[in-house]
């Protein structure tokens, strides 16, 4: 069998607000294997975004060990976790996170200027995408000219521009209506199994979790299936 391209071994993340301390996640352990398309589902505050965000290197664990690809997230500075994150792993926020005073096209291309790509490159990709999430038409339109739909289509070209190995989705359909929801679902699994990437997603909703392979619950900070 192939190593895991994520492994979490025995990770907690704590926080404090001032003496409070609050248990985020509690010994989680989790392994992923290329190719897997996994959600973890549970209610807001049982520590799925947390294990995203640690696994995504955005946050450190309080105890534990993260595995990304073989490298040893938990212990790499900000810089280095930086590169990877834009070359391995491709990121999909409930919140699309586009810079509103960029295009569709510009949107897409940035990931990839920011690694080195040239231009020339950069655009190719970043077209190729757009019309893979059925945009073209849409791609010199800026985000408030966009629906909400089409805005996370284009945030979903932006995090595979790179070519990543790893996607991780963090609600991706959180913000939409049950329509928008499908086309973006459909889109994500049709382009996760062409590239043959991983996919890891987080959400609240069991109908959104049952498009990926295999479903894991959290509860109380707790990995419990």
């Amino acid at each position: 069998m192939n190593n895991p391209i994520i492994s979490v071994q025995d990770v907690s993340k704590c926080y404090w607000n001032g003496e409070v301390q609050t248990m985020a996640l509690r010994k989680a352990n989790l392994e992923v294997y290329p190719g897997q398309s996994i959600a973890l589902v549970g209610p807001s505050g049982c520590g799925k975004s947390t294990l995203l965000h640690l696994i995504a290197g955005i946050d450190t664990p309080t105890q534990g060990e993260i595995y990304v690809d073989g490298y040893p997230f938990h212990l790499l500075k900000e810089e280095k976790l930086a590169k990877l994150r834009g070359s391995i792993l491709g990121i999909v926020f409930q919140f699309f996170n586009l810079l509103p005073t960029l295009t569709a096209l510009d949107n897409v291309m940035l990931p990839a200027l920011l690694q080195g790509v040239s231009p020339v490159e950069a655009s190719s990709r970043a077209k190729e995408l757009l019309e893979q999430v059925g945009l073209s038409h849409r791609s010199h339109h800026y985000p408030h000219q966009l629906s909400g739909g089409e805005m996370q289509r284009v945030a979903l070209a932006r995090a595979l521009v790179m070519k990543p190995k790893i996607v991780l989705a963090d609600e991706p359909t959180g913000n939409l209506d049950s329509e928008a929801s499908q086309k973006v679902l459909y889109l994500l699994r049709k382009l996760v199994e062409e590239y043959h990437l991983t996919l890891l997603m987080v959400t609240h909703s069991m109908e959104v979790a049952k498009a990926t392979d295999r479903i894991l619950q959290m509860k109380d900070g707790y990995l419990i299936s």
